[in-house]
């Protein structure tokens, strides 16, 4: 909807909106500028009695065909706001003005096109962002001074509640947004000494991210005396919303990590396996490394163990072909 909200005076003189603000509905507010000194007289228009009562103000409203187009009259010098409940102002920026018509049958010039803002915004799952946009409010005289992105976000967990951009800006982008917070999103523009406050439209958005393991620990890694490979086995959180598992691998000597398989999340189960037949343990001493990766393609850390500020992702195999815990080491090396 838009609100009109008007400030006028007992005599008719030229008409500014000072601001259009919209929440679904429209609210638009005009004021009175400060008449010239002028002693010629006025033409009074032909107006048919009773067809437009003294003191009134017209609302016009652009059309689909860019026609300003009467939508209402608010009558009474003190009747200030005009609510236009047939906006659509959450889908897109609509364009207004005013016109007066004083006791004396005298009809003030139209105002100024003011426009409501439209908020657009998209949440990036993958990247923990929602980007907004937003059209530029129009036709405040000196101009807009500020914007103000409002984050209400609805949980308590983000405290952000809002950031001031400059007059120029038209979009921004919010950052690390929290998993399962709720995010009700609006933007404020300021006029040059902040009298006048033009609102858009809200968004709301629940932050539905991938949810990270709490915890990836590679129980062990054991050499298999029959073949020489190596066998992984590693404890996974299996609540956490992962694509797959990336099994990194280095030589003692080298402590260079490549990647040597994927595997999959399991259906199933909080355990994942390989055996590692790609090695030479008789002569070689290797490390593992496994990194969970998200829907997004990613890699992500799980939270290291506080009590051994170790990172349980990491272990490695002797070449003595004996069985290596990786708390024991972590320790030893």
């Amino acid at each position: 909807m838009v609100i009109i909200k008007i400030s006028m005076r007992k005599s008719l003189g030229d008409y500014n909106i000072e601001k259009s603000s919209s929440s679904d509905l429209n609210n638009i507010s005009w004021s009175q500028k400060k008449q010239k000194d002028d002693n010629k007289p006025k033409k009074k228009k032909s107006v048919k009695t009773g067809q437009i009562p003294s003191g009134t103000n017209i609302i016009y409203k652009k059309d689909n065909d860019g026609l300003l187009v009467n939508i209402a009259t608010v009558n009474g010098v003190n009747n200030t706001t005009y609510l236009d409940v047939s906006s659509d102002a959450s889908n897109l920026s609509e364009l207004f003005a005013v016109r007066a018509y004083d006791t004396c049958g005298n009809f003030s010039d139209t105002t100024r096109i003011h426009n409501s803002i439209n908020l657009e915004a998209t949440l990036n799952a993958c990247a923990h962002t929602i980007t907004m946009d937003w059209n530029e409010y129009i036709n405040w005289t000196g101009g807009t001074d500020h914007y103000e992105v409002v984050i209400n976000e609805t949980t308590g967990v983000d405290p952000r509640t809002s950031v001031r951009l400059d007059g120029n800006a038209v979009d921004f982008v919010l950052e690390n947004i929290i998993h399962d917070c709720i995010y009700d999103i609006h933007i404020l523009a300021f006029n040059s000494d902040s009298i006048y406050v033009a609102m858009s439209d809200q968004l709301s958005f629940i932050a539905d991210l991938p949810k990270k393991p709490d915890f990836n620990y590679i129980t062990s890694t054991s050499v298999d005396h029959t073949d020489g490979a190596v066998d992984i086995s590693c404890y996974i959180d299996n609540t956490a919303i992962i694509s797959r598992y990336e099994i990194d691998r280095s030589e003692r000597e080298t402590n260079n990590f490549l990647n040597i398989v994927s595997i999959p999340f399991p259906n199933n189960g909080d355990m994942i396996y390989y055996h590692d037949i790609d090695v030479e343990t008789k002569d070689h001493f290797y490390q593992y490394h496994v990194f969970p990766v998200d829907t997004c393609g990613k890699r992500v850390s799980s939270p290291i163990v506080p009590l051994w500020s170790i990172d349980t992702s990491l272990s490695f195999s002797d070449c003595l072909g004996n069985r290596s815990w990786m708390s024991i080491c972590l320790y030893i090396l």
